[in-house]
């Protein structure tokens, strides 16, 4: 009869294990996909700023028909979510994200860019 309480107990204390385990590889799978969702969504929400920028007549400050010239606002360059940049021409932005968590690789934080062009919108993911 002992033999078999200690065989339970060693295989509740695998099963437990097992568990918990498996509950923080869950957990840090959500992290990082949480981090990349909202580094995607600020990346939409700054491109907007380049979409309005684009469309505005260079004599109310904007671009009249081109990027060149673009600047973020500074605000929203480094948030709980990442860090931000833009890089401009006339014909295209690229806002670039860097996430706060480890990406795809195991090494780099998450990078995402987003190119904006007067006709496209392109996701572009680094890691």
């Amino acid at each position: 009869m002992g033999g078999q309480q200690l065989l339970l107990i060693v295989a509740g204390i695998i099963i437990v294990g097992i568990s918990i385990f498996t509950s923080i590889n869950i957990y840090d799978y959500y992290v990082k996909e949480k981090n990349r969702d909202q580094v995607i969504a600020m990346l939409y929400d700054i491109s907007q700023f380049a979409v309005e920028y684009h469309k505005k007549p260079k004599e109310l400050g904007g671009g009249g028909g081109e990027y060149k010239g673009f600047e973020m606002p500074p605000v929203l360059a480094n948030s709980t979510v990442g860090s931000f940049k833009a890089n401009s021409n006339a014909k295209r932005v690229n806002i670039i994200g860097v996430g706060t968590e480890t990406g795809k690789d195991g090494e780099n934080d998450i990078r995402i860019i987003l190119r904006v062009k007067p006709d496209e919108i392109i996701l572009i993911e680094r890691n």
